[in-house]
């Protein structure tokens, strides 16, 4: 099943500009995708000290069940993740501006960009523990981007943040492994989605990354959250929307 999301929201002190916040997500079939745009043109300096500009972010996640023939009561499933996509940042003033993109399996950090870094491209293999026949996956990425700032000023000018992952991030293989982290030769692995996930070739090897802790992504999604209900609500632009796909 594949769930995504879009949202957007200005601050107060607006009237001294406009925000404009765009985000789009889709997932299917072993790719999801996301990108989140926040551009908050500034047209006289604020006199206040109101926290103003806005935020953008867009989720898509992809949930499915498998079943494991040949294989161990646990061990582990072995993905193999690319993730691909451009981090762009303009300011005209001190804006504190910033782009980032998050990919998650099963709570735990595949990948991460963060800031003006443009074209940017990785790949990471993961071995996430499963307990069952049938586990349960679940995988998440999320892109921001914002143009935030406190107190007054600044200077009319335009801040642009965008965090375009709507190339893909992939699941380019799986794989089942051992309590040892060993593949398991002639394991089969069957999604209820009817998707065929591409086998993992036995070069696939963990990378230390892989091992980052799953309470990152938990603290991640809070974040947004928290943020979320902060905001004062502004217009959606109709480019905006929330996608979900049976």
């Amino acid at each position: 099943m594949a769930t995504c999301y879009a949202n957007n929201g200005g601050l107060i002190g607006n009237q001294y500009g406009t925000f404009q916040g765009i985000g789009h997500a889709q997932a299917g079939s072993g790719s999801l995708h996301a990108d989140a745009t926040a551009n908050y043109l500034g047209v006289t300096p604020n006199p206040n000290q109101n926290a103003y500009g806005g935020f953008s972010y867009a989720n898509a996640e992809l949930t499915d069940t498998l079943t494991l023939a040949g294989a161990p009561q646990s061990g582990f499933l072995r993905f193999s993740f690319v993730l691909d996509g451009t981090l762009t940042l303009t300011e005209d003033f001190d804006a504190g501006a910033a782009a980032s993109a998050y990919l998650f399996a099963n709570g735990s950090t595949v990948l991460s960009f963060a800031g003006n870094l443009g074209i940017v491209s990785g790949s990471n293999v993961l071995d996430i523990p499963y307990y069952s026949l049938t586990p349960a996956i679940d995988i998440v990425l999320i892109t921001q981007s914002q143009c935030e700032y406190g107190g007054a000023g600044p200077k009319p000018g335009n801040c642009f943040a965008s965090a375009d992952f709507s190339n893909t991030a992939t699941i380019v293989g799986l794989g089942i492994a051992d309590s040892n982290h060993q593949l398991v030769s002639g394991a089969t692995i069957t999604a209820s989605s009817g998707y065929a996930y591409p086998v993992l070739g036995s070069s696939g090897v963990p990378e230390p990354s892989s091992l980052i802790p799953a309470g990152f992504a938990v603290a991640v999604l809070m974040l947004l959250r928290r943020r979320s209900l902060a905001m004062l609500p502004i217009p959606l632009s109709r480019e905006v929307r929330r996608l979900v796909r049976p």
